[in-house]
């Protein structure tokens, strides 16, 4: 079963001249089922992404977040190339091994310089994109000041709950960075069940970005 839904919005991103792979399209058709089924729980569940033009945002894997905070965050000189590269970093959160291969600065700006020649949407269409594929729709403008977090703690926090997580759940450590921070939340929930005490909130401090 084809979604009429997944039909308009194939058409719409054709139009925009982008092509989506085959995967792609089975996730979103698969998205659109869930939605015009009123399955809202499951919908939930799914990794968010977000188009923003011709781009796909994708909720940060672990593994993208480790890239981020390792390389990305400091490439950029610029508070405008610092969200440049985030953008980047989103866009291809799903393919960790290619943003493992930029791990110095001339690299990465490179890189990022000509993804954005590309990029048919404006900063605000992929502000909003990234919001969502961090935050989902409950995000909110801050009422006060966040606390600016420090590369070296996040990548201390990233490795603490990965080493917890792999070792609470059996699973190796490189197959988990594949996974959002959702996605290890929902895992851990599971786990939790039969006996594991490491609670979800724990995940959520750790996991801070």
């Amino acid at each position: 079963m084809f979604s009429e839904l997944a039909k308009n919005d194939l058409q719409r991103l054709r139009e925009q001249g982008y092509s989506p792979t085959d995967d792609e399209i089975i996730a979103l058709n698969d998205l659109a089922v869930q939605i015009e089924n009123g399955k809202e729980t499951t919908v939930a569940n799914h990794p968010r992404f977000a188009f923003a033009g011709n781009v796909i945002f994708h909720e940060p894997t672990v593994g993208a977040l480790e890239w981020w905070w390792s390389y990305g965050h400091d490439a950029a000189w610029t508070l405008k190339g610092q969200l440049h590269t985030h953008f980047f970093m989103l866009a291809h959160a799903r393919d960790v091994s290619l943003l493992q291969m930029l791990d110095t600065p001339s690299t990465i700006n490179k890189a990022v310089k000509v993804w954005l020649k590309g990029v048919a949407a404006t900063e605000d269409e992929m502000l909003r994109a990234m919001l969502y594929v961090k935050h989902g729709t409950n995000w909110v403008v801050p009422t006060e000041k966040i606390e600016e977090v420090k590369p070296e703690t996040a990548l201390d926090n990233i490795s603490t709950i990965l080493t917890l997580a792999a070792s609470s759940l059996g699973i190796p450590l490189e197959s988990l960075k594949t996974n959002t921070e959702t996605q290890l939340m929902q895992m851990i929930r599971m786990s939790n069940k039969a006996g594991l005490n490491m609670k979800p909130s724990i995940v959520k401090q750790y996991m801070a970005y």
